[in-house]
């Protein structure tokens, strides 16, 4: 192969990634619209509704304690676990604690 072919192969293969790109994103808006998940021809089009991330137990935890001043921080050794640790969402339960929601997550589409 000479420099020409081998040019010729790299201008055909960022060419054909480019399309690929294209080609993703108005997948990726039609499955985004049609909200579920699409497969075909071997290739998976993840639809995942939005959602929020993990809701911050322990910062409620820390906030209820910090406005609760007689708080009795032994209270929380039944929600300990064997790494020293809290089981901070039932620690929130128990004490009715309101707890601080997690980042929301749009919604959003994964093609594989």
């Amino acid at each position: 192969m000479n420099e020409v072919d081998l040019t010729k192969l790299f201008v055909e293969y960022a060419q054909t990634k480019a399309h690929l790109v294209e080609l993703e994103v108005v997948i990726k808006q039609e499955v985004f619209l049609r909200k579920s998940t699409v497969k075909i021809a071997g290739i998976s089009a993840k639809y995942y509704n939005p959602s929020e991330g993990t809701p911050d137990y322990e910062g409620s935890v820390a906030a209820y304690l910090g406005s609760h001043p007689l708080f009795d921080r032994h209270y929380l050794d039944e929600f300990s676990e064997t790494k020293v640790s809290f089981a901070w969402k039932d620690i929130c339960k128990r004490f009715d604690i309101t707890v601080i929601p997690g980042e929301p997550k749009p919604a959003r589409v994964v093609l594989s």
